[in-house]
C-alpha cells in the first residue's frame, strides 16, 4: 500500500530529524549534569515506557538492587539513551516474550530482550551513524550512536552482549559517585 509506504518514510525521516537535533544538542555540554539516584531514574524511565511495552506484546521485569548508586549526569539525555535501548528490545525482540531491565550495585544498567539477539561481528558496528542491521527497518541508523555518544559524555561505555537466555542484553557502566563526592554534591545543593 502506497499510503502506508509514505507514511513509514515520514516516521523515519521525523526519527531522522529528532536524532540529529539530539546529537546536535547534546555536543559536548555538561552543564546539566546533576545527582542522580539511579535506581529511582530507572523505576521512573522504565514506569513511564512500560505502557508501549506491554502494547507490543511484551512483558517487562525491572530488578534493582538494594544498595544506594548514584552517579552525576544529564537525567534527559540518559533518559533519552534508555529509551532508545528499550525502543530496540521492541522492535527487534521477536515481538513477545520478556524484557529485563536491572540495575546492579556496581551501577551497571542492562536491559535485555528474547528477540534474535545481535550477530558477534555487528556488536560494535551497531553503535556507528547510520549502521543499520536491517535495511528495511523504520530505524534510522542514529539511535545507538546516539545512546553510545550519551554514555560516553558520562564517561562511561556500553557494549552489546548475547543475553544470558540469547536474545540481545545491553549493558551500560557510568562511574559511580564515591561517598565523599555525594557529600560534595549535597553540601552544594545547599
Amino acid at each position: 500500500n502506497v499510503r502506508q509506504i509514505l507514511s513509514n518514510d515520514v516516521a523515519r525521516l521525523s526519527n531522522l530529524a529528532e536524532s540529529l537535533l539530539d546529537l546536535q544538542r547534546l555536543g559536548q555540554s555538561t552543564s546539566f549534569f546533576t545527582l542522580i539516584d539511579i535506581k529511582r531514574f530507572m523505576r521512573k524511565v522504565v514506569s513511564d515506557y512500560s505502557p508501549m511495552i506491554i502494547a507490543a506484546g511484551y512483558d517487562i521485569e525491572l530488578i534493582v538492587c538494594n544498595e544506594p548508586v548514584f552517579i552525576y549526569g544529564d537525567d534527559a539525555s540518559l533518559s533519552r539513551a534508555v529509551i532508545n535501548i528499550l525502543q530496540n528490545a521492541v522492535h527487534h525482540g521477536g515481538g513477545k516474550g520478556l524484557i529485563t531491565v536491572e540495575v546492579t550495585h556496581s551501577g551497571c544498567i542492562t536491559v535485555q530482550d528474547c528477540g534474535p539477539g545481535i550477530p558477534v561481528d555487528e556488536r560494535e558496528k551497531i553503535f556507528e551513524p547510520f549502521h543499520r542491521l536491517h535495511l528495511n527497518s523504520q530505524g534510522t541508523g542514529l539511535g545507538l550512536h546516539l545512546v553510545k555518544h550519551i554514555i560516553e559524555l558520562h564517561q562511561g561505555e556500553i557494549r552489546a552482549k548475547e543475553g544470558k537466555n540469547g536474545g540481545s542484553l545491553f549493558e551500560i557502566r557510568i562511574p559511580l559517585l564515591k561517598a565523599f563526592q555525594l557529600n560534595q554534591c549535597n553540601e552544594q545543593k545547599r
